[in-house]
């Protein structure tokens, strides 16, 4: 089978075979064998999308691209959100709005989560593609976790290494937030 997804490459195409066996008095034989080649669609793929995590306040920004073979422009995108650790608190698990550039296959997101956003977030990203010969569509699961400021840097770590329960200790994270703990 061969795979020809450029349409300019298809058709009937002639492909000339030598073949010729060990012997030295044996001349060469040659024919033509005729291919009739097709083009495929293949399917849009997610380049970069994976599990993300990142902090409560702080501004999230991603951009996912999208590949396509034959560029068949502009995609649809879809981002729906499947499910997440604090849907009873929230009432939905939407997490973000985001911005689909159609014609050269992109999404940019940009937000800064809050302390109600904190959680696991299973979100599905699908992207068509817009072909004459069907459109394909590829989808894809990843999980958005979003974590409180406390789990920021080291201060997390420096906690749990308390050896002294009673100890009273001032974390600082920065000149604006003092955390105390005992």
């Amino acid at each position: 089978e061969i795979n020809i997804t450029n349409s300019l490459d298809s058709g009937l195409k002639k492909v000339e075979l030598k073949v010729k066996d060990n012997d030295p008095d044996t001349l060469w034989q040659s024919a033509l064998l005729e291919v009739n080649i097709s083009p495929v669609n293949d399917a849009p793929r997610f380049v970069n999308l994976e599990n993300q995590v990142f902090n409560e306040g702080d501004l999230f920004e991603y951009t996912v691209d999208v590949e396509d073979e034959e560029n068949n422009a502009p995609f649809k995108f879809n981002v729906s959100f499947v499910g997440c650790s604090n849907e009873s608190e929230r009432g939905n698990c939407t997490l973000f709005d985001y911005i689909p550039d159609e014609i050269n296959g992109k999404i940019d997101i940009s937000f800064t989560p809050t302390n109600a956003d904190v959680g696991s977030y299973i979100i599905n990203f699908s992207v068509m593609d817009n072909s004459s010969l069907g459109n394909k569509t590829t989808s894809q699961l990843v999980n958005f976790t979003v974590t409180p400021t406390l789990w920021n840097g080291s201060l997390i770590r420096d906690y749990l290494l308390i050896e002294d329960e009673n100890k009273f200790i001032n974390f600082t994270k920065d000149v604006s937030e003092t955390y105390w703990g005992n």
